[in-house]
């Protein structure tokens, strides 16, 4: 998807792609910068309501960072997003589309110990200490090459988005990821080469591996 937004360099500055800045609830903006010089990286200043990625090397010269929506940007507003690289400034002008995810009705069984112990207070506080945190873990060595796989060849059972209803409530929480169907015993691969730096269980999320 890159190369559909250029924006040129003049002599000798660098050169700044993106992805797509008109986008919807759940995609990703991509930022590349080629033609850096020195040892200054670039710097972004996203408004309220938006996160980013650091800028990493992405081959010479080049470095790239992701901006993230979910389900719950705002959306219809414009986001100006303002980039330097050294004595060079960008002021992008991101736009998020409302979405209409599909909504999907479960059937749990709420006294299943299992089920009990993953909704419990103790779970969501011991994956809120640990999960959160490794997203700010990261290196400058890029570990995988060409394209993810899937890490199962099976359907998807959720797709990301997707209102849940949970035994008839009328209230809905949004899936944050996505689901993919698998018998029990079916191996499970990485996407990709990385490095592993999370391998244990939670209560909230089962068996649970964190790939840098």
């Amino acid at each position: 998807r890159f190369g559909l937004q250029v924006y040129f360099r003049w002599s000798f500055g660098p050169v700044m792609e993106t992805s797509p800045l008109n986008v919807n609830q759940g995609d990703v903006v991509a930022i590349r910068l080629s033609y850096l010089q020195g040892g200054t990286g670039p710097t972004v200043i996203v408004p309220e309501g938006l996160k980013i990625t650091p800028f990493l090397p992405c081959g010479e010269g080049q470095m790239i960072a992701y901006i993230p929506t979910n389900w719950s940007t705002s959306d219809l507003e414009q986001y100006i997003i303002q980039v330097d690289a050294g004595d060079f400034h960008w002021d992008l002008i991101m736009t998020v589309q409302w979405v209409k995810f599909p909504t999907q009705d479960l059937i749990i069984d709420e006294t299943d110990p299992d089920i009990t112990e993953a909704n419990s207070q103790a779970a969501y506080d011991q994956y809120n200490a640990t999960i959160p945190p490794l997203w700010q873990t990261y290196d400058s060595e890029k570990h995988w090459e060409g394209s993810f796989m899937r890490p199962v060849s099976n359907e998807r059972s959720t797709e990301y988005g997707m209102r849940r209803f949970t035994n008839g409530r009328t209230n809905s929480r949004f899936h944050a990821g996505q689901d993919i169907k698998g018998e029990e015993g079916t191996p499970v691969l990485a996407p990709a080469n990385g490095r592993v730096i999370y391998a244990d269980y939670l209560f909230n999320t089962g068996y649970t591996i964190v790939i840098e």
